[in-house]
């Protein structure tokens, strides 16, 4: 009797273990499907991310393009900025040389006139007398 009181104990106590491991097999797949959910929706949110920094790139890439865009555009502006200041320089100095020469031109007049008045002078010196 004592070795089937020793043998139902032990098969009492092996069942028992054996409730529990089935009881934390149990538990141990509710926890892997419940980490099996949420690593789908950590998959979901980096997809998404994914695809959020896809769009960010290629604003940045269509940025950059008009940023391009914008400094070719500011160089030829430069480069006609840079031609209207010498174009500007140009006149100005044919307009210096002009005034030179039509000041060198009004004194070779006014030294005609003076040579006119001396002449014209003796004339009427010479009428006069």
């Amino acid at each position: 009797e004592l070795k089937e009181n020793s043998f139902s104990s032990k098969k009492m106590e092996f069942e028992s273990q054996l409730e529990t491991r089935k009881s934390m097999e149990a538990r141990y797949f509710e926890e892997i499907a419940e980490l099996e959910k949420k690593m789908e929706g950590v998959r979901t949110e980096n997809e998404t991310l994914k695809s959020v920094n896809n769009e960010l790139n290629s604003k940045i890439n269509h940025q950059n393009i008009s940023h391009g865009k914008v400094d070719e555009e500011n160089k030829e502006l430069e480069t006609v900025v840079v031609q209207q200041e010498q174009m500007i320089e140009k006149f100005r100095v044919s307009f210096e040389n002009s005034q030179r020469d039509y000041l060198t031109q009004i004194e070779a007049l006014r030294e005609q006139m003076k040579q006119l008045s001396v002449e014209n002078e003796k004339i009427m010196v010479l009428y006069e007398s």
